[in-house]
């Protein structure tokens, strides 16, 4: 990818998180988890140039402490807003839950390629 493609792939990125934060919030307070889950994959498709899905996970992993909603883990924060910014990519993106040894609970999304995968060793998560 060339620079100039790089920085307007990342300066996209920034306000699409943004935007799908705001989203996210406003959806969890009016749907219960299921739903939530279909609703964030059901949102239109973007315009190719700013359907980055590395360039998205970046940007949302750098960003998450300071997005909205707040109030919950930060994995599974992370976890709505790339199954939402995925799906609008054009990917399937699957929300997995699990517990890791020691009994935390994590979250994290598969689509295609693309994983925001679990932490540690595949051997130390257990999925729900």
């Amino acid at each position: 990818m060339t620079s100039a493609r790089w920085v307007v792939a990342h300066v996209c990125a920034v306000g699409l998180a943004v935007a799908a934060g705001i989203r996210v919030r406003r959806l969890e307070r009016n749907f219960p988890f299921d739903q939530l889950v279909r609703e964030l994959r059901g949102a239109r498709r973007l315009p190719t140039p700013a359907a980055d899905p590395a360039a998205l996970a970046r940007v949302v992993g750098r960003l998450a402490p300071v997005l909205p909603p707040w109030g919950m883990g930060l994995c599974f924060k992370r976890s709505l807003l790339l199954v939402h910014l995925w799906a609008r990519c054009g990917l399937d993106p699957r929300l997995h839950l699990g517990i890791l040894a020691g009994r935390r609970g994590h979250a994290w999304v598969t689509a295609g390629p693309f994983s925001s995968g679990p932490p540690g060793p595949a051997a130390e998560v257990t999925a729900l």
